[in-house]
């Protein structure tokens, strides 16, 4: 499966990304998306750094499913 987060940097998107590792969910590729301010925050996921991206048009293409934490 292969899910993106966006609003990955804030609390909501930490706890979605920390109940994903917890259920050992079978995850092929996981994006992590924030705003500009946040990208290139390198956050942790089943012990690997995986580095924030800012979203752009072809940010989603490929995704499973994206999940949304953003105000």
């Amino acid at each position: 499966m292969k899910i993106g987060i966006l609003g990955a940097t804030g609390a909501v998107g930490r706890q979605m990304l920390e109940c994903i590792e917890e259920q050992n969910l079978a995850v092929d590729e996981l994006r992590l998306f924030s705003s500009p301010r946040s990208a290139g925050r390198v956050l942790s996921f089943h012990g690997e750094g995986i580095t924030v991206q800012v979203v752009d048009a072809h940010s989603f293409e490929g995704l499973d499913y994206v999940l949304g934490a953003v105000s």
